[in-house]
């Protein structure tokens, strides 16, 4: 108590090294509630069944609590079945954190549109959720929640134990050991594991304070307690998972290591009988029951027979390069059922450090070559290089034995999560690799930068990767709430007059007014649609689709999804929501303005056909002051116009003939020019082929048609090509200021040798009622029958002659 008292009056009269002290401890503690924080919110931010066979280990735990004993194969469906190889510790205190919790209704509804696939997955989601879910949460799920904390408390333990490791290893080295804790407490797949319900997280902590006592039985004097607790801890790690079984073997090294530094074979003997009764005592009863229920000690055969989904059957040497990206990504991080991975840059500056740390341990072993005793090396004491080879073996031969598993399992072995009995010892390497050959004066500033550096690496993970893969659904509110009505932009009344797919199951909401929209080609155009859900569950699982369609109805791009990458599945729709799907669809090239359809809708996932019904949706969009173009339900979708623009604009060439006719009135459109050409019909027939050239000056409020008529010289029509213009690819009522609009027609001329100069002219007229529209030439005077006169045309058995009319001054 004196002494206490005199270590605070220190402080009080400012010692430093008093103040050092209360600054280490300061920085340990805010390091751990930084861990904390952390794994909360990553705990917070992952649904329920989202960690990597969460469902399982939760089934595991309950099935414990209701027998009294493990499950044995074959007793036990799915997603039990596929636990039952493992050791019951973890569950056992599973069973004990969710004490006096209600597990009877929980259960978990299979997405049957996930597909674990590793690099293309359609959806993160691997379970159906709801809003059972979100706070206040459904009593069933406490017993989730509770569980999660368990992991959580034992991440805790994984990181106090690996700053125990690096003190042990390099003794006074604080920064060093606060360096190797923030490695291990912010890595992002630790922090997601320790969120999770699963035994990897038993298995970490075990295995780190195994670490621990190794260590220690390696570089200090041999003592009988030491050995039992080595014993004991590496016990527990048989009965936490089969991950932690090379530790046996690190075990077994590091009481030969202590019989080495005391030239002792009674060392070596005792030592071993020490740890290894221990051992056998924790751990003994459940080898026994391995052997009872599978003829084998450590329970392989059942391991294979729970896991027979998973067994290998194609070679694994073909696949190792697949094998170690996985192991090495999901080391670092991929959440869910692995499916969600970060950013290749992380994966690509992560290996950059493994690298730097590497180089760094050649810098360091040049360097204990030349001055084996340097006081200021890292490596200068013997205890110090004795441990770091033990941390070496361990990460090798846990390594190791997870590798032997990719010989009888498929990629599913390949989770870097298995190798986290030994990411203890990995922080510590890693650390001294990167920081131990650095001069002493710049290691400590190195090392605490690392601390920054790493906390802003799990961030990072939880707010750019984990926080949008299985966030809140985009504007997931009640459109009713006037607030939530009024941040979205979309009211009842507006949702309601949408089409209704299904019906009754989702309303597309369509603004009336909204005008046209124009899509550069040859890029990806990114289009929302804002769907209003009923509340009522489909049959089946829907997708939605979207298609971007050409004037012939063919599909040029399509887009189809499950909502919000899975986290909003149709089998979760609450009433009265509003979510936004923005689609991407790749707009081919075109070379003159052009009208396309957008269809969206739903679909089951059995197929093309299994289209959902549209009915409504027809707007009157007159109050707008501005035209629309009708959208209407067409083949099990709603669809409305876009136009099409081509990537450069349309210009009059050079060899047309220029003019400056103008349409309407007010005028709506130019002839600028057009362009003549005599071509071979598919029939043999030489027809005309004129392109007309009009420039859009005003919006015009329907849907024009051109004629093109040759007549003779008592105005008896000889031949025609009315139509709308581009062939109706590009209707006029689509126009928009400034546009240049190629428009051609074929003219037929056959059999019209013998009537003399044939007059070609063009205009507009009303299709509904077949009124012309004003036409007058570039001068303003109002052409005759308001048609334009192009020139003349002399059919004979030479061909056919055109002679163009010059435009009046």
């Amino acid at each position: 108590m004196t002494g206490d008292r005199g270590s605070l009056a220190a402080d009080r009269r400012g010692d430093p090294a008093g103040r050092r002290s209360w600054l280490r401890r300061a920085s340990l503690a805010a390091l751990l509630v930084a861990y904390i924080g952390l794994a909360c919110a990553y705990r917070d931010a992952t649904p329920f069944g989202e960690g990597p066979d969460e469902p399982g280990h939760i089934a595991y735990v309950s099935f414990l609590r209701a027998n009294g004993r493990p499950p044995r194969h074959g007793e036990v469906g799915e997603p039990l079945q596929q636990q039952v190889k493992h050791p019951p510790l973890y569950y056992a205190l599973g069973a004990l954190a969710t004490w006096g919790l209600d597990d009877r209704d929980l259960h978990f509804v299979p997405n049957r549109q996930f597909v674990p696939d590793f690099f293309d997955p359609a959806t993160y989601t691997a379970h159906h959720h709801s809003a059972d879910e979100l706070p206040p949460m459904a009593p069933r799920y406490a017993f989730v929640a509770a569980l999660r904390r368990l992991s959580m408390l034992l991440g805790l333990v994984t990181v106090l134990a690996t700053f125990a490791l690096a003190r042990t290893v390099v003794p006074g080295a604080w920064s060093l050991a606060l360096a190797a804790a923030a490695v291990t407490a912010f890595l992002p797949q630790f922090l997601f594991m320790s969120g999770v319900a699963n035994n990897d997280a038993l298995a970490s902590a075990v295995g780190a304070l195994s670490l621990v006592a190794a260590a220690r039985v390696a570089v200090r004097p041999p003592r009988r307690r030491a050995f039992a607790l080595l014993g004991v801890l590496l016990g527990l790690g048989l009965l936490a998972k089969l991950t932690t079984l090379a530790l046996v073997a690190v075990g077994g090294l590091a009481i030969g290591i202590a019989a080495r530094r005391a030239r002792s074979w009674g060392v070596l003997v005792r030592g071993g009988a020490w740890c290894g009764g221990p051992l056998l005592a924790v751990a003994g009863t459940w080898l026994m029951w391995n052997v009872a229920m599978g003829g084998d000690v450590l329970g392989w055969a059942g391991f294979e027979r729970a896991a027979v989904a998973s067994v290998r059957r194609t070679p694994l040497w073909p696949e190792l390069p697949l094998y170690f990206r996985v192991q090495f990504e999901s080391f670092l991080g991929r959440f869910g059922w692995m499916v969600v991975a970060m950013p290749p840059r992380l994966y690509a500056a992560f290996g950059g450090l493994l690298v730097s740390s590497a180089v760094g341990w050649t810098a360091l072993g040049l360097r204990l070559r030349r001055r084996p005793d340097d006081a200021d090396g890292v490596l200068g004491p013997a205890s110090t290089r004795w441990a770091v080879g033990l941390l070496a073996a361990a990460i090798a031969l846990v390594h190791a034995s997870v590798f032997r598993l990719a010989f009888t399992f498929d990629l599913v072995v390949a989770q870097g999560r298995y190798l986290f009995p030994a990411l203890s010892a990995f922080g510590v390497l890693f650390v001294l690799g990167l920081t131990g050959w650095l001069p002493v004066r710049w290691r400590s500033a190195a090392q605490l930068s690392l601390v920054v550096g790493w906390l802003g690496l799990g961030t990072y993970g939880l707010t750019h990767v984990l926080q949008p893969a299985f966030g809140p659904v985009r504007g997931s509110l009640p459109i009713d709430d006037p607030p939530a009505a009024a941040a979205m932009g979309v009211d009842a009344a507006s949702a309601a007059a949408g089409p209704d797919f299904g019906p009754g199951l989702a309303r597309l909401v369509v603004d009336p007014c909204a005008p046209i929209a124009r899509v550069p080609s040859g890029a990806a155009a990114h289009w929302p649609l804002t769907w209003v859900t009923s509340g009522r569950q489909a049959d089946d699982p829907l997708r939605q689709f979207a298609q971007l369609v050409d004037a012939d109805g063919r599909v040029l791009s399509a887009d189809d999804r499950i909502p919000q990458g899975g986290r909003y599945p149709s089998s979760a729709w609450l009433p009265n929501r509003r979510f936004t799907e923005d689609v991407t669809l790749l707009v081919p090239p075109v070379d003159a303005p052009r009208r396309a359809t957008i269809l969206a809708g739903w679909l089951a996932d059995r197929g093309w056909d299994a289209r959902v019904a549209v009915v409504g949706g027809r707007r009157d969009a007159t109050a707008c002051g501005a035209r629309t173009s009708d959208v209407l339900p067409e083949g099990g979708g709603y669809a409305w116009p876009v136009v099409l623009l081509p990537v450069q604009p349309v210009t009059l060439p050079p060899t047309a003939h220029v003019r400056g006719d103008a349409f309407g009135e007010p005028t709506s459109a130019v002839l600028s020019g057009y362009t003549i050409e005599e071509r071979l019909s598919p029939g043999g027939e030489p027809p005309l082929l004129l392109t007309l050239y009009w420039t859009s000056v005003a919006p015009i409020p329907g849907d024009e048609t051109v004629f093109v008529h040759l007549t003779d010289a008592s105005g008896w029509p000889g031949a025609g090509a009315d139509g709308p213009p581009a062939g109706g690819t590009y209707p006029s009522s689509l126009w928009q200021p400034g546009d240049v609009v190629p428009d051609a027609h074929h003219i037929p001329t056959g059999g019209r040798g013998t009537n003399g100069p044939l007059r070609l002219s063009v205009g507009w007229y009303a299709p509904d009622t077949g009124v012309r529209r004003p036409a007058r030439d570039a001068a303003g005077r109002r052409w005759e029958a308001d048609e334009v006169v192009l020139g003349t045309v002399e059919i004979s058995q030479a061909g056919v002659r055109f002679e163009p009319l010059e435009p009046p001054p």
